[in-house]
């Protein structure tokens, strides 16, 4: 794995966070885009934690290595970390590449445990969106929404959905059976017309989409 941040007190918890773990190997660091970019290519590896802004113009570099990433070497995951939930970057990064990429906020470094798991996610082709950025949108949606037609457990559900969880890991955060999450998924996105929902990772871009326009309908 390599990280790339110019901050060196949130760098400094990040190889903490990484290096304690025992499923996470940390191989190099770069403060900026193009020195990331350098570093991957002549690193071996599977993972890229990127900050979203950093040299050279703090904007939105962090998308820019995903894309040099997903055009060069697709499998390899990239999560982006930001201080803000922005669904308008996370939107972004799914529509490049839905697969190996997470959105997650630069808080969850104070919880090494979830950004552990948002990385073993995302190596894997899953994703992983951060659960306060989904549930931000889902609460500040719109009246005429289209979700207006779901239950309170429905939503409940595409949230966690959105954030990139199985269903099995969906169940045991909700204390239910898996063929009971199965049940409610197959529910709502028979409400919604998404198309076709046949891996997470699309229902994570579905999701999303729908929650961006519910949230900015109002």
């Amino acid at each position: 794995m390599i990280v790339g941040e110019d901050n060196p007190i949130f760098l400094g918890g990040l190889e903490k966070a990484i290096g304690e773990h025992p499923s996470t190997e940390l191989v190099g660091v770069a403060p900026d885009r193009d020195g990331l970019l350098a570093l991957a290519a002549r690193e071996t590896v599977d993972m890229v934690v990127t900050d979203l802004r950093m040299p050279p113009a703090f904007s939105d570099e962090g998308l820019q290595v995903a894309r040099r990433m997903g055009a060069s070497r697709p499998r390899v995951g990239v999560i982006i970390l930001s201080q803000f939930a922005d669904p308008a970057v996370a939107l972004a990064l799914l529509r490049d590449n839905a697969r190996y990429r997470g959105y997650m906020l630069k808080d969850r470094i104070a919880d090494p445990v979830e950004l552990i798991h948002a990385i073993e996610r995302v190596a894997v082709g899953g994703t992983a969106i951060d659960r306060d950025m989904v549930q931000a949108l889902m609460s500040g949606r719109a009246g005429g929404s289209p979700l207006d037609g779901l239950t309170s457990r429905e939503r409940e559900v595409l949230a966690l959905v959105a954030e990139g969880l199985t269903n099995e890991a969906i169940a045991e955060r909700l204390g239910v059976g898996t063929s009971a999450v199965e049940k409610r998924i197959g529910s709502l996105f028979r409400k919604l017309p998404l198309g076709p929902a046949d891996s997470v990772h699309r229902r994570v871009a579905a999701a999303l989409l729908y929650l961006e326009k519910a949230s900015l309908a109002g």
